[in-house]
């Protein structure tokens, strides 16, 4: 299977394919951050620079067509797109502090509040139709939700202080985080929030002082993150779901030091980065339960996908359907940001809505009921709405079947 070092539309149709990013809005900016896709890996958004003071936060699609977001010279950085990748958003800084965003085509960088009392925020993640958006503002603030027409709020969660908000559930009513708990431990304790019940407290399984959350699905049942000793030098990586609760992750011989950045939307396939003994370097790495944790590049190159020329570093983004997975790495010994496309890892099977490892009825059924609720993992060609369209994707996606 060739490599590509172009963006474009023909390499998305191809098998798995590696493209080269070009994130790069404007001479003199250098090297790239992919930090989220879109559902379908259409779209990527992330940040690029010239050092340390100059950053700006940019998109690309799958024309080959990349753009910074802002063109006023302020430092920004995007983290997250919606499911269609109408949008972005992340932080960008002002005299007044750190602010939040929303950014669309359209509407340009839309500031997501100042009503609380801290000057940072940060937008860490969106919901699938780009209406609600979550965040914090650093040590000694709280978490808070953005609601399109509402504006921004505290998340409301008497006896927690020091609160983040990482994630937050494609249909933006279940928010993910982690907090202190005065009164109780010392511990960092991770929870789930909704308005209506307020938060649960995931706990934080022993010996572990502390468990932290990176990403969620987007039922928000499925969580990865942390966990870290009293120091927070000793760590490993854990996947939480409602039926098993906590489960550490185990690194195979030749790794250490893993960090999970995000899952798909099913909650199948994480990605992240661990350092390998033997490159004395870190090295990209995904999860699932069939295989484990796995270096990407030894897989996919053990597979046959040509990555002739690449030296992958980390997975820090992954599509919500699974099949595309950026970060950075170096190219002919330049630092550059990448794309895989066409991927079908073992395990992980969008059809299988009912979850049980298969393509069936079952899951037509489940799809239709999801479809009938207005739910938004229905929206099969990611278009950001329901329509006869997303029957069609979904049986070409039920035709090719599960893994």
């Amino acid at each position: 299977m060739a490599a590509a070092a172009c963006g474009t539309a023909a390499a998305m149709a191809q098998g798995p394919t590696i493209i080269e990013l070009d994130l790069l809005p404007s001479p003199g900016l250098r090297g790239g951050e992919p930090r989220a896709i879109n559902a379908d890996g259409s779209v990527v958004v992330g940040w690029s620079h010239a050092g340390a003071s100059t950053i700006s936060a940019v998109r690309w699609n799958a024309a080959g067509n990349v753009e910074a977001l802002f063109d006023d010279g302020v430092r920004s950085l995007a983290f997250a797109t919606n499911q269609d990748g109408r949008y972005a958003f992340g932080e960008f800084r002002t005299r007044d502090g750190q602010r939040a965003f929303r950014w669309s085509e359209g509407t340009g960088r839309e500031d997501l509040g100042v009503d609380l009392p801290s000057r940072t925020r940060v937008a860490w993640d969106a919901s699938a139709d780009g209406r609600v958006a979550v965040g914090d503002g650093g040590t000694g603030t709280n978490a808070w939700w953005w609601r399109e027409g509402e504006g921004m709020e505290t998340l409301d969660m008497p006896g927690w202080d020091n609160t983040t908000a990482k994630a937050v559930s494609a249909d933006g009513t279940i928010v993910v985080g982690s907090g202190w708990r005065p009164g109780v431990d010392e511990k960092t304790h991770p929870y789930r929030w909704t308005q209506a019940a307020g938060a649960e407290d995931l706990g934080v399984p022993e010996p572990w002082a502390s468990a932290e959350i990176r990403a969620t699905s987007d039922d928000a049942g499925v969580i990865i993150g942390e966990l870290k000793d009293a120091d927070g030098r000793s760590r490993t990586v854990y996947r939480w779901t409602e039926a098993g609760g906590y489960v550490e992750l185990a690194v195979p011989d030749g790794l250490y030091d893993p960090f999970l950045f995000q899952l798909s939307d099913d909650g199948a396939i994480a990605v992240g980065e661990a350092v390998s003994l033997a490159a004395g370097s870190r090295r990209p790495i995904f999860w699932t339960e069939a295989t484990g944790m796995v270096d990407l590049q030894a897989y996919l190159e053990s597979t046959g996908v040509d990555l002739s020329g690449w030296d992958l570093i980390d997975a820090s983004a992954i599509s919500g359907d699974g099949t595309a997975i950026a970060g950075k790495g170096n190219f002919e010994d330049r630092g550059s940001a990448f794309l895989i496309t066409g991927l079908r890892l073992p395990g992980s099977c969008r059809v299988d809505l009912n979850g049980d490892g298969m393509a069936t009825v079952f899951d037509f059924l489940a799809f239709q009921n999801l479809f009938e609720a207005g739910d938004p993992r229905a929206d099969f060609d990611a278009d950001g709405a329901l329509t006869i369209l997303d029957f069609l994707a979904f049986r070409a996606a039920f035709d090719t079947g599960c893994a």
